[in-house]
């Protein structure tokens, strides 16, 4: 079950955290960001589990994604994802923040995954990294 969603730069939403129930119930005018979480949600779900890929050639079994949606007003072009989840006895975290630099294609500047507070691996700009950094590999960012 997702108990946190934090999103922060991706359409609408701006520093906005959600906190998750058995039940939750949504209610909001139009245009007021229900469908950008849901939508978060699913974009956080597909480059986590490689349903979708950022830049590159396009793909027929996966959505290629080219261009971040910004919050229109900011300036920043930096956008933040986390999202908790809770399954069976374990609690999950993951992190990722995502950036596209104008004329380059969107590229992930930060991820990291956690269960129970403990690292299963983080990646930056130089590579992929286990074991707090005992181990890894470079990683060419595009």
């Amino acid at each position: 079950m997702i108990t946190r969603l934090y999103v922060n730069n991706y359409r609408s939403l701006v520093a906005f955290e959600m906190r998750f129930d058995s039940m939750s119930v949504f209610c909001g005018a139009n245009g007021s960001g229900k469908s950008s979480m849901f939508d978060a949600i699913q974009f956080v779900c597909a480059l986590a589990t490689g349903a979708c890929f950022l830049g590159g050639l396009p793909d027929i079994r996966r959505r290629t994604v080219s261009h971040l949606e910004f919050t229109s007003w900011m300036q920043s072009k930096t956008q933040e994802f986390e999202i908790d989840i809770a399954s069976g006895n374990h609690q999950f975290h993951y992190v990722i923040h995502l950036e596209q630099i104008e004329r380059y294609e969107p590229r992930i500047i930060k991820e990291v995954a956690l269960c129970d507070d403990r690292e299963l691996y983080t990646r930056d700009l130089e590579g992929v990294h286990f074991d707090k950094g005992r181990s890894g590999f470079p990683l060419d960012w595009q």
